[in-house]
């Protein structure tokens, strides 16, 4: 894996692309870049409040674990 350290990092979301600005890029672009991938995600989250918490170590794992219960059809 891999350790970032940054400010403001409380709102980041594990799993998704760490972009890159320099000087010159389209700003905007990057933003909507973003914003696609986090719509993307959140269409993904169950909002019925039915379900399990599931916690683990390792991306993967969580991966593995939700595959599993999808498979398994626990909400």
């Amino acid at each position: 894996g891999v350790k970032i350290s940054a400010q403001d990092l409380e709102t980041a979301v594990a799993g998704t692309n760490l972009l890159l600005y320099r000087d010159g890029d389209d700003l905007d672009a990057l933003k909507d870049e973003v914003m696609v991938e986090l719509n993307s995600i959140v269409k993904q989250v169950d909002r019925t409040g039915k379900g399990v918490y599931v916690q683990a170590s390792t991306l993967g794992s969580l991966e593995a674990l939700l595959t599993f219960l999808a498979d398994m059809k626990i909400p």
